[in-house]
């Protein structure tokens, strides 16, 4: 080993030891980060960087979880890659024998979580404006070319006024155009497909374009036991919006569960369907009828007048494809 390898190395285990222990303005976030570059410059596997951070973390006045070291790494290994996303192994959910008391176990990690809490600790800052935190969610997870639908529950879903560009839907906010309530979070080919009762559709399962964001969300929990969930569940999320009502809709990056890009239809049956909800998720008590890719999520900065209150960005993170 040359003699700048063992002072590097030297450097990277004083970094290691010195994370400070997670807690409110104590740093211990930006010292991930940090190490994170330094394992990413020492050309380090990202998955043992992931396991080394892991490892020396102290304890502390909150739980850190995968999802925070893995986004770190991440973040890091991407900019000292010049942009090229890098894909983490996934890790295999444990084993649910019991869901009921799963979940209990996991709504008890993060319980007393506030939204204020889950905003502060969001990986790209939010704004406080509702329809900007539309914009930012449309620019940080899609390329401006890809068609979106973005409308009414039931919209049909037409080219150039309910589909468009990502692109063109940011300028309509710019604009001060009405922000309609539903967005399905893949894009769509913007070509007609074949429903399964035989129909031309432009926003069905098959004329999805990019299989990236699974829709997960509860029927019957109580809202506070659904942020402790998401504060408390180890899954690659991207997206937290609390719907205004009693939801809070979670997005899951598809492509970080998996460890690799899903490119087909059968890729997300495979991965998503199966193993993220048939043998996960739905065994704790999520809504089954979100297992489709063309399934509709609200969007922040819709205003529900039936309930009084905005549509609201609760947390955003860099997704594994797509925009950045």
């Amino acid at each position: 080993m040359k003699r700048n390898d063992i002072q590097f190395d030297a450097r990277l285990q004083r970094a290691l030891t010195s994370i400070p222990p997670p807690g409110e303005g104590r740093g211990c976030h930006a010292a991930l980060l940090g190490v994170a570059n330094l394992c990413a410059r020492r050309r380090i596997a990202p998955e043992e960087a992931v396991a080394r951070i892991r490892a020396n973390i102290p304890a502390g006045d909150r739980k850190v979880d995968d999802r925070e070291i893995t986004e770190a790494v991440q973040k890091a290994y991407r900019e000292a890659g010049g942009g090229r996303p890098v894909v983490l192994p996934p890790k295999a959910p444990p084993a649910i024998a019991d869901g009921k008391a799963a979940l209990e176990a996991m709504v008890a990690r993060g319980r007393g979580v506030t939204e204020e809490e889950l905003r502060k600790a969001s990986p790209l800052p939010l704004p406080s404006e509702p329809v900007q935190a539309a914009q930012l969610l449309l620019m940080r997870l899609y390329r401006f070319d890809e068609y979106l639908y973005i409308g009414p529950h039931d919209g049909a879903g037409i080219l150039n006024e309910s589909i468009r560009p990502a692109g063109a839907w940011v300028q309509h906010l710019q604009a001060g155009e009405v922000a309609w309530p539903h967005i399905m979070p893949n894009p769509l080919s913007g070509q007609p497909a074949k429903t399964k009762d035989g129909k031309d559709s432009l926003r069905c399962d098959a004329a999805v374009a990019g299989f990236r964001y699974a829709l997960v969300e509860f029927d019957n929990l109580p809202l506070a036991d659904q942020l402790a969930f998401w504060q408390g569940i180890d899954l690659p999320v991207v997206a937290l919006i609390h719907t205004g009502g009693k939801s809070v809709h979670g997005w899951v990056d598809a492509w970080a569960y998996a460890g690799r890009e899903l490119k087909t239809a059968e890729d997300w049956q495979g991965v998503i369907k199966v193993k993220l909800f048939d043998q996960y998720l739905i065994p704790l008590g999520v809504d089954r009828a979100c297992r489709n890719p063309s399934r509709l999520s609200r969007i922040p900065g819709h205003f529900r007048a039936d309930k009084g209150q905005w549509q609201r960005l609760l947390w955003l993170a860099p997704p594994q494809g797509g925009a950045q």
